[in-house]
């Protein structure tokens, strides 16, 4: 569950850079 959680954690945050940089999520989902 913890390693679910970290997975998770990271794919928000590699989420939110993009997002931040101005990647729309439909290009890496």
């Amino acid at each position: 569950v913890a390693a679910e959680c970290s997975v998770r954690i990271n794919f928000c945050d590699l989420s939110a850079l993009l997002f931040i940089q101005g990647y729309p999520r439909a290009t890496f989902v």
